[in-house]
C-alpha cells in the first residue's frame, strides 16, 4: 500500500508538473478573450449537450443494473456513477478506480447481492471499454488511409488497439461460455477482497454471478441492445462536442482533423496519469501543430474541455458527499438493518 501511495504521489507530481509547464506557455489573455467572446446561446448549447451526454451514460448503466435485477432509480444511479467517476479521475491510470466503491454502495445502499452489484458494474465498464476501443480503432484506420498527414505510426497503434479489442471480445466470450471457470475465478477474487474493510462483507459467490449472467443473456437481450445503443449515442455526443467547440472558435476543421483530435484525446486518457492531466494538453497542442491550426484555438478548446472536467468533478464531489450522508460507512442497508459480518 505504501508503494502504491508513493507511485500515486509521483504520478500526480509528474502530471501537474507537465500541465503547469504547458499552461505557462499558453496565451492566457487570448484564452480569456476567446471564452468571453462566446455568446449566451453557445454556452447554453454546450451545457445542454454535456448534460445530455451525462444522462445517456447514466441511463445506460441504469438499464444494465435493472437487467441484472438491481432495482434503482435514475437519481441514485446518477449519484453512484458520478461519485465513481470522481474516484476514477483522481486515481492514476486509464479512468479506473471507482468500481469497487460502486459495487460496495450498490450492495449496501440498495440491498443488491454481491454478485448482482459486481455484474452490473462489470457490464457497464465492459460496454464503455469495448465501444471506446472500437471507435479508437475506427479512427486509427481512417488516419492510416490519410497519407497527407505524413505520420507513419498509425499502423502500429491500430494493431495494438485491435489486439486490445480482440482481448475484450474474447473476455466477453469467456464470460458467456465458460461459466464453471468464471465461478472459480470469482470465488478466488472474493478471497482477495477479504482484507478490505468494505468489500469483505459483501456476500455473493461465483455461482450466483454465473447464474445471473446466464439469465441476463437469455432473457434481457433487449436491455443489452439498448445499452449498446446508448453507448454509441454517448460517443456520438462526444464527437459532436469537439466539432461544436471547433465551430465556436472558428477553427476550420475537416473530417480528418476531427478524427485526429478525437484519437489523440482518447490515447491521452489511456496513459497512466490521473484524468489525462498533462498528456491531454500535450496531445492537443501536438495535433494542432501537426494540422497547422492556430495554437490559440487549441488553448481555447482545451480550456473548455478542462472547464467541463472541473464541473463534472464538482458534481462528483457532491454525489460522493451525498452518498456518505445517505449511507454512512457503519450503517446497514436501507431500512436500518445491518448485515451480518462474514
Amino acid at each position: 500500500m505504501d508503494r502504491y501511495r508513493v507511485f500515486q504521489a509521483l504520478t500526480w507530481f509528474f502530471a501537474l508538473g507537465l500541465a503547469v509547464w504547458i499552461l505557462a506557455r499558453l496565451p492566457l489573455t487570448t484564452i480569456r478573450a476567446s471564452l468571453a467572446g462566446l455568446s449566451l446561446a453557445q454556452w447554453l448549447l454546450w451545457t445542454a449537450l454535456n448534460l445530455a451526454i451525462l444522462v445517456v451514460y447514466v441511463q445506460r448503466w441504469r438499464c444494465l443494473l435493472t437487467a441484472t435485477g438491481v432495482q434503482i432509480d435514475f437519481r441514485s444511479v446518477f449519484l453512484l456513477r458520478q461519485a465513481g467517476q470522481l474516484i476514477s479521475f483522481i486515481t492514476p491510470g486509464p479512468q479506473f478506480g471507482g468500481e469497487p466503491f460502486q459495487v460496495y454502495w450498490l450492495w449496501k445502499r440498495f440491498s443488491a447481492s454481491g454478485a448482482a452489484a459486481l455484474l452490473g458494474v462489470a457490464l457497464d465498464r465492459f460496454y464503455e471499454l469495448w465501444v471506446n476501443f472500437a471507435f479508437l480503432l475506427l479512427g486509427l484506420v481512417v488516419l492510416m488511409l490519410t497519407p497527407a498527414l505524413g505520420l507513419a505510426d498509425w499502423p502500429a497503434l491500430a494493431l495494438g488497439v485491435a489486439l486490445i479489442l480482440f482481448g475484450l471480445s474474447c473476455s466477453g466470450w469467456f464470460l458467456v461460455s465458460q461459466q464453471a471457470r468464471l465461478s472459480v475465478w470469482i470465488k478466488t477474487l472474493g478471497r482477495r477482497w477479504q482484507h478490505s474493510p468494505h468489500l469483505r462483507r459483501i456476500e455473493g459467490g461465483g455461482d450466483e454471478f454465473g447464474a445471473r449472467l446466464r439469465t441476463l443473456i437469455q432473457t434481457e437481450k433487449g436491455s443489452l441492445a439498448l445499452a449498446l445503443l446508448l453507448a454509441l449515442l454517448g460517443w456520438s455526443g462526444m464527437i459532436f462536442e469537439i466539432w461544436l467547440l471547433l465551430r465556436f472558435f472558428e477553427i476550420e476543421a475537416d473530417f480528418t482533423t476531427l478524427v485526429l483530435l478525437l484519437v489523440g484525446m482518447r490515447l491521452a486518457f489511456l496513459l497512466p496519469l490521473p484524468g489525462g492531466i498533462g498528456t491531454l494538453e500535450a496531445v492537443m497542442f501536438w495535433a494542432f501543430a501537426a494540422l497547422g491550426l492556430p495554437m490559440a484555438g487549441a488553448a481555447a478548446v482545451l480550456a473548455m474541455i478542462r472547464l467541463r472536467d472541473a464541473l463534472i468533478l464538482c458534481v462528483g464531489l457532491f454525489a460522493l458527499l451525498r452518498l456518505r450522508h445517505i449511507c454512512p460507512p457503519e450503517d446497514g442497508p436501507v431500512g436500518g438493518k445491518k448485515r451480518a459480518r462474514s
